[in-house]
This record gives C-alpha cells, sequence and structure tokens, in this order.
C-alpha cells in the first residue's frame, strides 16, 4: 500500500492550516491599519493599499474574501464599532466622537449608526447608560 495519499493529505492540511494562518494575520493587520488612522477623515482605500503594499484591486478581492465587504465598508464598520466604544465608555460627547472616528458630518454618522446599529447613536448611549445603571441596582440588592 502506498503512502502517497496520505503524504497528499497531509501536504494540503498543512497548505491549508498556513492560509488559515496569514489569513488571520492579514485581518489583523488590515484592522491594525485602520484603527491606527482611525480619526484621518481622509482615510480611504487607496490610502490603506498604499499602506499595505497592495493594488487597491488586490485589496479589494482579499477583504471581500476575508470580511464579505467592501474595503470601504469594513473601514466605515471599523469606525462605527470604534464609536460605539466611545459612547459606552461615557466620556465624549457624541458630536466629538464622529470626528474622532474620522467622519466629518454629525448627521452623516447618525445616519450610519442607525443603519449599522438600528439606533441613533443617542439612542445607543441612553440604553447603555439604563443597563448600566441597571446592574449597578442589581449589585445593590445583592449586598
Amino acid at each position: 500500500m502506498s503512502d502517497y495519499p496520505m503524504l497528499i493529505s497531509n501536504k494540503l492540511h498543512s497548505f491549508r492550516n498556513f492560509r488559515l494562518q496569514n489569513d488571520e494575520e492579514f485581518m489583523n493587520k488590515v484592522i491594525n491599519v485602520i484603527q491606527e488612522n482611525i480619526s484621518d477623515e481622509n482615510f480611504n482605500v487607496e490610502r490603506m493599499a498604499d499602506i499595505l503594499c497592495m493594488s487597491r484591486s488586490s485589496l479589494l478581492r482579499k477583504i471581500k474574501i476575508l470580511f464579505n465587504l467592501s474595503p470601504i465598508d469594513f473601514i466605515r464598520l471599523i469606525r462605527l464599532k470604534k464609536a460605539a466604544e466611545l459612547i459606552q465608555e461615557g466620556k465624549y460627547r457624541i458630536g466629538d466622537i464622529c470626528y474622532m472616528v474620522g467622519i466629518n458630518s454629525s448627521s452623516y454618522f447618525s445616519k450610519l449608526f442607525l443603519k449599522q446599529f438600528g439606533m441613533t447613536p443617542k439612542e445607543f448611549e441612553k440604553q447603555y447608560q439604563t443597563s448600566k445603571e441597571k446592574a449597578k441596582i442589581d449589585l445593590t440588592e445583592n449586598l
């Protein structure tokens, strides 16, 4: 009996693991590049492609495969998730947060936030504050 099929199977398994590891590294690199440039309202797909030393079309294909989003939609998603985190911190006004995540129009920011999370930034802030206060009450009742 030949070990050839087993050898091919092992090689394919190693190749898949290598690809998964490379894809994960690439995904982390993309996220880090976006986070490092999050407050730059001029940060765009072309700039990200330059930083990653890729063509725009290669970046588009790779991000579409890995994240199932276009690069511009992925950048927007990272910006909005960061905005949600900043709202939850409670240290900044919503009007300031939109600029902190590179969106220079508060009305456009609200529109994007509503589309992504199903509520306005103000509603999100109120909901978070309400749930946080409820958790505090629950904790003090157990004492």
